[in-house]
């Protein structure tokens, strides 16, 4: 397993999770229209202690084409196969 999505139904509910998660001490990542695999999506992006990437996201819309994340450089190596596939 390389990472677990969440797929929400509501942004509120991913800026919800993202205050949860900060506020318990996390370090998290907010994404907005983010090209991820098929999709444009609006994320919130933690790390759990082993490793796993952990992300709540609502699909903004489909895409026609596989999209490469936008993920900074640093965070690729740990970033789920899906979005990183075609990042360089």
């Amino acid at each position: 397993m390389n990472h677990v999505g969440v797929d929400v139904f509501d942004d509120a509910i991913v800026d919800a999770t993202a205050e949860r998660q900060s506020q318990a001490g996390l370090q998290v990542g907010l994404q907005e229209n983010e090209g991820c695999c098929f999709a444009r999506q609006n994320k919130a992006v933690t790390y759990a202690p082993d490793g796993t990437m952990w992300e709540w996201y609502r699909k903004v819309y489909d895409l026609d084409d596989f999209a490469g994340s936008e993920v900074a450089v640093d965070q690729r190596k740990e970033a789920s196969a899906c979005c990183t596939a075609n990042s360089s």
